[in-house]
């Protein structure tokens, strides 16, 4: 049995839900994880928590806010020496076999202090570690991620990335691609074809939502609020990992910020989806350029124009259900394999 350090970023839940089902598929090790914010939540499944500050993007329903961002990184920066220090210790005393982070930003730099090697695991290096032909508009948001990742995530020694298409590394010596990471619940439940739309949009303005969909013939299932309400075809539902996998397995399509897991597991259950990515976030926008030009869905600015888009992507339901019953992981190569073979190693690759 070996031991994995695994540093993960909590400001939202697909760094945690990517790490948990990582983790799962690493059973026969020790992990203890290290990490603030909802990383607290794997306690639940019996793990070990380090506590240490979140270093992650504020954003509220307005989108991506710079300098709520600037404000809370420099909160946690102020730490950054104490942190490190008892990051140092705790690599020192557990010796781990491998140390991994999923876009946390202190434990690479503990163990560049050691020495030793660090596996990046996350999406958000596609953005700076592979080709891709960027989608137009958001200049500024471009400017930013690029900018936040290189300056705060670029202590790894060596990074995997997730992508729900084929990405090609720039430098294949530092970098891996791999198809996405599913929660394990996701092989439990069957696709099925319904008539209603699950919907996922986290920290977008409830009114706009309301306006976007409030009206139509068609019912939708709306996770993102936490609340439990019926509003004539609007069914919004409590926060629930199982329940919302149920609806998006039995929906007609998907919709979503952009995020990579929730792309990702509608693809998995071969839905269509569209995205409206919130505003200067890049990834998000990436992900949803990537998703259309692979003829998946479509996506659109979260703007007075959303309620045309919908109307169109609906139109184009047809095609976008042909194209996507063709979808399948790339590669048959998973992440937790790989992890697994680099634990005799100690992550030198």
């Amino acid at each position: 049995m070996g031991r994995i350090l695994y540093g993960v970023m909590g400001d939202a839940g697909g760094h945690v839900s990517r790490s948990l089902a990582i983790a799962q598929k690493l059973s026969a090790h020790e992990i203890v994880f290290v990490g603030g914010g909802r990383v607290r939540e794997l306690a639940q499944h019996g793990y070990a928590i380090v506590p240490v500050p979140v270093l992650g993007g504020e954003a509220s329903d307005r989108g991506f806010e710079i300098v709520g961002t600037v404000l809370s990184a420099i909160s946690a920066l102020v730490q950054q020496s104490s942190v490190i220090e008892r990051l140092v210790a705790v690599i020192e005393e557990f010796n781990p076999d491998l140390i991994v982070t999923d876009y946390e930003y202190f434990l690479p730099l503990a163990a560049a202090r050691l020495g030793r090697a660090c596996i990046s695991v996350d999406r958000q290096h596609a953005l700076t570690h592979c080709r891709y032909r960027p989608p137009a508009g958001d200049r500024l948001g471009h400017v930013l991620s690029l900018g936040e990742i290189g300056l705060l995530h670029g202590a790894p020694s060596h990074y995997m990335v997730c992508s729900f298409v084929q990405m090609e590394p720039i430098n294949p010596s530092l970098t891996e691609v791999f198809p996405p990471v599913l929660r394990n619940q996701t092989a439990d439940i069957a696709a099925s074809h319904g008539e209603h739309a699950t919907v996922y949009l986290y920290r977008a303005p409830l009114d706009w939502v309301r306006e976007l969909l409030a009206g139509r013939s068609r019912r939708y299932f709306i996770y993102g609020f936490d609340m439990a309400r019926e509003e004539g075809n609007l069914s919004f539902r409590r926060n629930s990992i199982e329940q919302f996998l149920v609806d998006l397995a039995g929906c007609e399509y998907a919709i979503c910020n952009g995020g990579h897991n929730s792309i990702s597991e509608a693809l998995h259950y071969q839905k269509p989806t569209l995205c409206f990515p919130t505003r200067l976030f890049y990834e998000q926008l990436l992900n949803a350029h990537l998703l259309a030009e692979a003829g998946y869905g479509a996506y659109h600015r979260a703007d007075a124009g959303a309620g045309a888009a919908l109307d169109s992507f609906e139109a184009r339901l047809p095609q976008f259900h042909k194209r996507v019953a063709k979808y399948a992981p790339w590669s048959c190569q998973i992440i937790g394999s790989r992890l697994e073979e680099l634990i005799t190693s100690r992550g030198v690759i």
